[in-house]
């Protein structure tokens, strides 16, 4: 009987370094198309969350705004309801008011007007 034929031959040096450089250039591959990922899903997350957060800052800066207009019309009413006060609670105040924007006038008074548009 004769003896078997190997097909495969005997591994060198040489061969156990292109077989070391294949699996660095592997590797390198590998670590380059993980950090094209990354990179792809780090933009994709970015471009998604960065709508909302240009909304969330419109609508916080309307809150602000609305905020603003209550305030002043809290002072505003604040205002008014002390005014309303002192013409419900003191007569001076009443009669002041009365003879300043509706110009009444008492018995034996005159008014005197002056135009001051010169």
């Amino acid at each position: 009987m004769e003896a078997p034929i190997l097909i495969f031959s005997k591994i060198t040096d040489s061969t156990k370094v292109n077989y070391t450089n294949m699996i660095r250039y592997l590797a390198k591959g590998i670590v380059v198309f993980l950090v094209v990922v990354l990179c792809l899903v780090t933009a994709s997350t970015v471009a998604l969350l960065l709508r909302p957060y240009r909304e969330y800052q419109v609508y916080k800066m309307r809150e602000q705004a609305y905020a603003e207009r209550v305030e002043a019309a809290r002072v505003e009413l604040k205002q008014r309801e002390e005014y309303l006060q002192l013409v419900l609670n003191d007569p001076e105040f009443l009669e002041r008011v009365v003879r300043e924007r509706l110009g009444y006038v008492r018995e034996n008074e005159q008014i005197f007007r002056f135009d001051t548009a010169q």
